[in-house]
């Protein structure tokens, strides 16, 4: 044990469990913030068609994608779509979900 720090007491416990209990809450937050996504944000081509407003043709998905004109992303030939960012571009654009 390092001659810095406190020697734990039966008495010192439950304050020792409370800084640590609120040192744990603080981590949880800038961990969730870290971890913007969660599995059910992504979404396909077909999951987007469906998702935005007026259901556009894929086709049309496809070239606001090539033309860089939607958020995307480009996965092993696949392209996929992070919710947050297409109900950013929505607002943006004056669109509504």
């Amino acid at each position: 044990m390092d001659s810095t720090e406190e020697r734990i007491t039966f008495e010192s416990m439950p304050a020792i469990l409370a800084q640590m209990r609120n040192e744990i809450r603080s981590l949880t937050r800038l961990v969730e913030n870290l971890t913007p996504t969660r599995p059910n944000d992504w979404m396909s081509v077909d999951d987007l068609h469906h998702y935005l407003p007026g259901h556009p043709a894929p086709r049309t998905i496809y070239s606001w994608a090539r033309s860089n004109t939607i958020p995307h992303y480009n996965r092993e030939r696949n392209l996929y779509f992070n919710r947050q960012e297409i109900d950013r571009w929505l607002a943006q654009q004056g669109g509504k979900r």
